[in-house]
This record gives C-alpha cells, structure tokens and sequence, in this order.
C-alpha cells in the first residue's frame, strides 16, 4: 500500500505540479482541493529521500 501512495502521490505531482486531497480508487486521479501541504507534503519527503531505503 505504501508503494502505491508513493506512486500516485508522484505521478500527480509530475503531471500538475500539485498535490490533492484524495485520489480516485479506480483511476488515480488526483481529487478534492490541490494545494494540500499535509499528509501528502510527507509522502513527498519519502519521494525525496528515494523510498523504499532498501
């Protein structure tokens, strides 16, 4: 599941230079208000930092 977020988190800030709310179950999309600094602002750290370490 963590591999997942990682990707979506990515890939939608590589397409809008955003990151979103939510995401779309089916699709991936990015959803709901995109200029969230929370929860995905770490999900970015971990892209950063190259996750996973091993």
């Amino acid at each position: 599941m963590r591999e997942r977020l990682v990707e979506l988190v990515e890939t939608d800030w590589e397409r809008t230079g955003r990151f979103h709310e939510y995401f779309d179950a089916r699709s991936g999309e990015g959803l709901g208000a995109d200029a969230q600094t929370g929860w995905t602002a770490l999900v970015a750290n971990l892209i950063a930092e190259g996750w996973p370490a091993d």
